[in-house]
């Protein structure tokens, strides 16, 4: 972080840094092709943010919260689901690189 408060991402876009401290987001990872509604609800309830199919977010304060988000998504994890979580720190997230197609609209 520098003196203005901001950071720059790997396109060299400036952003506003959140913190230099250990934050970070949750990232679901559901594999592909199962329908599970029981968990999509859970995950609208408890705060995560649909990004793409399969993949969902979170905001986490720190990386020892994150059991916390886990252990409240077990119980509804169908039989045969298989999600991957990661925590993906706000430094790791503003270096990450978005690619988008020519037609792909701007706000």
């Amino acid at each position: 972080m520098n003196k203005t408060n901001t950071t720059t991402n790997a396109a060299g876009a400036t952003q506003p840094a959140i913190t230099k401290y250990n934050t970070g987001w949750l990232q679901a990872m559901i594999a592909p092709g199962m329908s599970q509604p029981k968990l999509t609800r859970a995950l609208k309830a408890q705060g995560w943010i649909k990004m793409q199919a399969g993949l969902w977010m979170r905001p986490c304060v720190r990386v020892s919260a994150q059991d916390i988000h886990i252990e409240a998504l077990k119980p509804f994890l169908p039989c045969a689901a298989n999600v991957r979580i990661m925590f993906v720190t706000d430094s790791q997230w503003g270096k990450a690189v978005c690619l988008c197609g020519p037609n792909y609209p701007r706000s």
